[in-house]
């Protein structure tokens, strides 16, 4: 029999109205989200798949998904294959959703999780543009470890330049993304760093249901930056603020964000911008953020630009739960004027000038002044 999602049905007749439905979830969603599941199905998980399995259709499907979500399944392992992509909004469609989660089995060699990627924005293209928000959530139990033959291999499993240049549109758009990792031997954190996104890791190498829905509880909760983004205030020294907003959608909570690094892109070149890792807090109402920031280098690059407003972009790197999205466009106002010590030094210089020019010149008077005195006594 098929689960039935929260969908309302609503019928009229002679004075008859009926009305079905299933209590929705926690967060009362009503605004409909582009949802897309990447799962890892290579041999490594064989013991994990049913436990992943019934996580996805018990959680995902029949208790996250409210109707007119676009729900978009890919599984991989050196390759990648769409599963299911579509809105799920009636009975039909969540029967072959169904049935693509019951089918899925370990069974591939190597994980590309690039090519997964790959795989993903060819979906993206064919959907075209949408002001959904996005969500990513990937599950797998291991590292990157794409077979020789792909653009994304390394002989050390590492992530290699072609696949980073693939995470910078994403870290643009604004998805919110979260890797759970399977077994505490994952790379679920290093790829949350690479994608600007969240992660978390059971603490077993087993994936049972229960622990699944534990670790992905606030999966749909994110924090949106706004901007314009604007760094002011920047001195000769390279002290300044960098101003922004941030917003809570889809959690009543107040999220606590640290900011691990902000590093400023102008013409291929970094400037990292915090001394130490800063702590802010966002919540449903937008809050202004103002962050201090330190570069001596970028202060001294953009110095032959007063009043001018310099453009570069912004990428942030997170402990864990971040904002998105973590690669904007900023906005640098130009260094006016001279720094503090230097105008105080300027001043008092100017001012010792001054009081010796006072003092010479009292000096040249005197003589005059005895002159003109033995004048007047001469007869």
């Amino acid at each position: 029999m098929l689960r039935k999602l929260r969908f309302f049905s609503v019928l009229v007749g002679a004075g008859l109205l009926a009305l079905a439905a299933i209590p929705v979830h926690a967060d009362q969603r009503t605004e409909p989200v582009d949802i897309y599941l990447v799962l890892d199905k290579s041999l490594s998980m064989e013991e994990e798949i049913s436990g992943v399995r019934e996580y996805v259709e018990n959680y995902i499907v029949n208790e996250l998904l409210i109707p007119g979500d676009r729900l978009t399944m890919i599984t991989f392992y050196g390759k990648a294959h769409i599963r299911f992509t579509g809105l799920v909004n009636d009975e039909q469609s969540l029967e072959d959703v169904t049935f693509a989660v019951s089918s899925i089995e370990a069974d591939g060699h190597y994980t590309d999780i690039g090519n997964a990627l790959d795989t993903l924005r060819q979906t993206l293209e064919r959907h075209g543009s949408t002001d959904r928000r996005r969500y990513l959530l990937l599950i797998t139990d291991g590292k990157q470890e794409a077979p020789p033959d792909s653009p994304y291999y390394s002989p050390d499993g590492s992530f290699n330049h072609q696949f980073l240049e693939q995470t910078k549109t994403i870290q643009r758009e604004g998805w919110k993304i979260h890797i759970l990792g399977i077994g505490t031997e994952s790379a679920a954190k290093e790829l949350a760093e690479q994608l600007s996104g969240t992660y978390t890791e059971t603490d077993s190498e087993g994936a049972e249901e229960g622990e699944l829905r534990e670790k992905t509880q606030d999966i749909l909760a994110r924090v949106e930056a706004e901007g314009p983004f604007l760094i002011s205030n920047l001195d000769r020294d390279g002290n300044g603020t960098l101003r922004f907003s941030v917003q809570t959608f889809h959690s009543d909570k107040t999220i606590p964000i640290t900011v691990n690094d902000a590093t400023l892109l102008i013409e291929d070149k970094g400037y990292p911008l915090l001394q130490e890792p800063i702590q802010i807090t966002a919540s449903e109402q937008s809050a202004e953020i103002q962050l201090p920031v330190q570069s001596k280098e970028l202060s001294e690059f953009i110095s032959g630009e007063e009043d001018k407003i310099v453009q570069g972009e912004l990428v942030f790197r997170f402990d864990n739960a971040g904002f998105t999205p973590s690669r904007v466009p900023v906005s640098i106002k130009a260094p006016v004027g001279l720094p503090l010590w230097v105008l105080i030094v300027i001043a008092a210089a100017a001012a010792i000038i001054v009081l010796f020019l006072v003092l010479r010149g009292r000096g040249k008077q005197k003589p005059e002044d005895d002159q003109q005195q033995k004048a007047r006594k001469t007869p």
